[in-house]
């Protein structure tokens, strides 16, 4: 809209949507009139409010377009109410929270790293009620009454009102794809405000033993990444560790070297280190999680208790080990759709859920229309774990065989064992299907899904059958627990159906099942 138009709102409730929360409409009700007594004769300029970043689940407060951009960050903190003014982190109300001259500086990093847009990009701070000031990074910051000296500032910058501002969005970046960057400690260009708040308070935490929660697409192998390689390039002993062996081998092909050399490990074999930074935490055995406390001055557990994929599994008995908790509530997968992931838990663990799918999901009526969308999109292609590898000692059969497709799962090489773990990057196994051991952390653009006799509809509810698992299948093997059973059998499927960037294409065994999820989708996605 034009400032103009800006200017004459007094009720800024057209911004909320279903997941603005009181609080985030009582900001921009405080804030909002305030920056409007800042834009006076800059009527004829393009403003945009709450923009969002593309790929990404942050949004800009005000974005205001000229000759070049000004970015603006609106803080209604008060200086009495806020400590530690010259640090990346401010105390307000007793709460850490990132310097917003960082914040709104890496909101712009992000955008021109995601855009081709060839405009000056500025960034401000607007701290409407503070008298004072706290560090300046590269961020220009005005305080408390300086609305002419805002505005001055806007003039000088945007200089002749131009609408434009049209530019191509860059594809979105697997995890895959930035590690290298990772590994070099640009992490500016990759962490979140949430996860950069985050990293501050765990390295600054008395705690020994911390864990970070959030759903699949939330950030924590980023975050767990960053901080393993920064504790690295400051000296210190850093584990890297997974139980799942296949994080560990695709991050060891990306970067070329070693996962040793890497201070990736096995939660069996690590030696004493400064920090243990435990990736799929949910995925440990007791055992595996006592050594690890044992070895470590310091240990970050990043978890999802609905990751739980196999009654080894710790689960929620790690809570009996943590000392403090942090979460992740933000989503980078799914193209950013947090309504997706809850719309996951609505069908899988009938959590509520009103909301709208903003996601590219697909429920396939037939194998032919799974298969044909799967090839248009390079899907590859993953499973419930219901048909025995039987390919894994003879590669001339088939594991899986539906209509007339026929599939392998992934290979398995007896002189090189590590091929099974590199399926989601090994073109040679484009064809083969994944399981839940060859896709947990990992993700793909989009993601085929082909839902076994283990999950299926009937009596109007989604129920499951380990007895549908195949016979060879470990992660129920032993297990006398039905309800763990049931458990298990659904947090596999939220984790393959979570593994698409941009969407994800489903088939069912199950032609009820396949019934009641098309109809679940044709409703929220209206």
């Amino acid at each position: 809209m034009k400032i103009e138009e800006f200017q004459k709102l007094k009720d800024f409730s057209f911004l909320k949507t279903k997941n603005t929360s009181d609080s985030e409409f009582r900001s921009w009700q405080n804030s909002l009139p305030h920056l409007q007594k800042a834009l006076i004769d800059l009527d004829e300029y393009e403003i945009y409010l709450e923009y969002s970043l593309p790929n990404s689940p942050e949004r800009v407060d005000a974005v205001i377009v000229g000759e070049s951009i000004v970015f603006i960050e609106l803080k209604q903190w008060s200086r009495e109410k806020c400590r530690n003014l010259d640090s990346q982190l401010i105390n307000v109300l007793g709460e850490d929270k990132i310097n917003p001259s960082l914040q709104v500086e890496n909101y712009k990093k992000h955008f021109q790293l995601f855009t081709d847009l060839q405009k000056k990009i500025y960034t401000v701070v607007f701290m409407h009620n503070f008298e004072g000031k706290i560090k300046e990074y590269n961020s220009k910051v005005f305080y408390k009454g300086e609305y002419k000296k805002f505005n001055s500032f806007l003039k000088q910058v945007l200089k002749q009102p131009n609408s434009s501002f049209k530019f191509e969005i860059k594809p979105q970046k697997k995890l895959i794809e930035v590690i290298k960057q990772i590994q070099k400690g640009e992490s500016n260009f990759i962490l979140s405000t949430t996860q950069r708040e985050i990293a501050y308070q765990i390295l600054k935490s008395d705690s020994k033993s911390i864990m970070i929660k959030g759903m699949p697409g939330s950030g924590k192998s980023v975050l767990a990444l960053n901080l393993h390689f920064f504790c690295l390039q400051k000296n210190m002993l850093s584990s890297y560790i997974t139980k799942n062996s296949t994080p560990r081998i695709v991050y060891e092909s990306i970067l070329n070297e070693n996962q040793y050399n890497l201070g990736f490990k096995s939660p069996r074999y690590i030696n004493d280190c400064d920090i243990a930074i435990v990736d799929e935490a949910h995925r440990l055995q007791k055992d595996q999680l006592e050594n690890i406390l044992q070895k470590s001055k310091k240990v970050l557990f990043f978890y999802d208790d609905k990751q739980v994929v196999s009654c080894e599994d710790i689960g929620d008995e790690i809570y009996n080990y943590i000392d403090q908790i942090f979460e992740l509530n933000e989503q980078f997968r799914c193209n950013g759709s947090v309504n997706y992931l809850n719309w996951i838990d609505h069908i899988l663990y009938n959590k509520k859920f009103n909301g709208v799918i903003d996601y590219d999901i697909v429920i396939c009526e037939d194998i032919d229309e799974f298969v044909q969308n799967c090839k248009e999109k390079n899907a590859r292609i993953t499973a419930g774990y219901c048909w025995d590898w039987v390919s894994k000692n003879n590669k001339k059969l088939f594991d899986i065989e539906i209509g007339k497709y026929k599939w392998q799962w992934n290979l398995h090489e007896q002189n090189d064992w590590k091929k099974q773990f590199k399926w989601s990057i090994d073109t040679q196994q484009q064809n083969n299907v994944g399981c839940i051991h060859t896709v947990q952390g990992m993700e793909m653009e989009y993601v085929g899904v082909i839902i076994g006799k283990d999950l299926y509809f009937k009596e109007n509810m989604i129920k499951t059958d380990s007895k549908a698992r195949a016979s060879d299948d470990r992660t129920i093997k032993g297990c006398t627990d039905d309800e763990k059973k049931d458990q298990i059998i659904r947090n596999t499927y939220r984790v393959l159906l979570s593994r698409g960037l941009k969407g994800c294409y489903v088939y069912c065994m199950d032609k009820n099942l396949t019934h009641y999820l098309k109809k679940i989708v044709e409703i929220t996605k209206k």
